[in-house]
């Protein structure tokens, strides 16, 4: 197994036990309806997080939003919508292709 599914599958496991949260990649979403319920989760992410010997990056953490954008996505409220400049931005982006034999390039980005 590589790293970086050995680093998914820790960050999957370390999301899956704990209640209002998720993760993707390497971000780890707190989702909760009160600020109360909120704090509560954070902790027990952090005890979580400290348990497994797993450390984040507070300065690249927010902490009491009540949206967020996520892979051209606004989350938060409830609801998850669109963030149309990003999706626009993105729709704007040339198809990659390969110079060499002119085809177009896909994969899975060397997750496998």
């Amino acid at each position: 197994m590589s790293f970086r599914a050995t680093f998914l599958h820790v960050i999957d496991y370390f999301s899956s036990k704990l209640r209002d949260v998720a993760s993707y990649f390497d971000d780890i979403i707190i989702y909760s309806d009160t600020w109360d319920d909120g704090l509560q989760d954070l902790q027990a992410a952090i005890k979580r997080l400290r348990v497994n010997h797993l450390i984040g990056k507070p300065s690249k953490g927010d902490i009491g939003k009540d949206t967020i954008v996520c892979l051209c996505h606004i989350v938060g409220g409830g609801q998850i919508k669109s963030d149309d400049a990003k999706a626009h931005a993105m729709g704007r982006l040339s198809t990659p292709y390969n110079n060499e034999s002119g085809s177009i390039l896909s994969g899975n980005g060397g997750l496998s």
